[in-house]
């Protein structure tokens, strides 16, 4: 969260809430918190304690998230574990597609580990632990890309405690179509920083004989990228 001349749009991925009946708390609560701490723009995705917000210009980022962990705390009965991405860099995150096919299979529960730091040392993908139906199939950034598959009792196992027992590290889960969904949610409501248009070709005009008639030539053609 460094300043800029302009606000910058983040996400907050809030830790362990509304899991369990632990953490419990509403999300108006949530976006009042963070607005009081001076971020603007505050929008929550879902119950799982998912934030998009924009970062004042003029606050450095320790102090920003030392604000926002003050104003979160009381909501949440003890220190709460916050961890960010700016817009833009999970616009990347789901612009890349990192799951590729996987993505169709119904079977399938994807996440993305969000982690509070890099590991000290990159393990040598993929890991698995069978017995929770569960495989980290590499990283994307500093972030876990997790597969989840039904156990024999139906359930399905989740990742949270066995990825910071493997890195040592804190993290935080979000199944895919959460993660896509924030970045949709923040381009129907005009917000972040969107990638810039490709470059637009000229279309090469045919030639014409003399005196022919017919429409001025430098058409142009191009495409329109998507993030989402």
């Amino acid at each position: 969260m460094t300043g800029t001349h302009r606000r910058t749009p983040y996400v907050a991925f809030l830790r362990a809430v509304n899991v369990g009946g632990r953490g419990v708390v509403r999300m108006a609560e949530v976006q009042e918190a963070f607005a009081s701490a001076g971020c603007a723009n505050v929008r929550t995705v879902i119950a799982s304690g998912n934030v998009l917000f924009d970062a004042p210009a003029d606050t450095p980022a320790p102090v920003l998230d030392r604000r926002i962990r003050g104003r979160l705390a009381p909501l949440l009965g003890g220190e709460p574990v916050v961890i960010y991405r700016s817009m833009r860099a999970l616009r990347r995150l789901v612009a890349r597609a990192p799951f590729g096919a996987l993505i169709d299979e119904r079977a399938l529960k994807l996440y993305v580990m969000f982690t509070a730091r890099k590991p000290r040392k990159r393990p040598r993908f993929p890991l698995a632990l069978p017995r929770e139906g569960l495989e980290a199939i590499g990283m994307a950034g500093g972030d876990v890309l997790i597969v989840s598959r039904r156990k024999p009792s139906g359930w399905y196992g989740f990742p949270t405690l066995w990825i910071e027992r493997v890195l040592g590290i804190t993290t935080t889960a979000r199944s895919w179509s959460t993660v896509a969904k924030m970045v949709e949610r923040c381009d129907r409501c005009g917000g972040g920083e969107r990638p810039p248009p490709r470059p637009v070709t000229p279309t090469p005009s045919p030639r014409r004989a003399p005196g022919a008639a017919g429409s001025p030539p430098g058409g142009r053609a191009g495409s329109r990228s998507r993030a989402s």
